[in-house]
């Protein structure tokens, strides 16, 4: 308990990543309008509850096959609707990183 006191939470990075297996791919709208996203997943596994956990990141992109463009430009709208639907990605009923929108998704 000391070392909580004086230490916080100890905070252990996994140097490898999290799983790429376990990307999802995020069908993200604005208008109506799909765009590319990019994101950060993150896992926390406690080691010790409450003074020692095991972090995992992952950085993700999900982009649009044929769609060169990477950034929304306003269109002058006074209202957005934003919608997004996240999807794992599938070859032959294995679970794979997700990519681009051309994969096996499944909601």
């Amino acid at each position: 308990m000391i070392v909580k006191i004086f230490f916080g939470t100890i905070e252990l990075y996994n140097i490898f990543g999290a799983s790429p297996s376990r990307a999802r791919y995020y069908n993200v709208t604005v208008n109506n309008k799909q765009v590319s996203v990019s994101y950060i997943s993150t896992k926390k596994i406690p080691i010790i509850p409450f003074l020692v956990n095991f972090n995992s990141v992952y950085l993700g992109n999900s982009n649009i096959v044929g769609d060169d463009s990477v950034y929304f430009y306003s269109d002058g709208s006074d209202k957005y609707i934003i919608d997004i639907n996240s999807y794992n990605c599938y070859y032959k009923d294995i679970q794979t990183e997700c990519k681009t929108n051309k994969q096996e998704i499944k909601k």
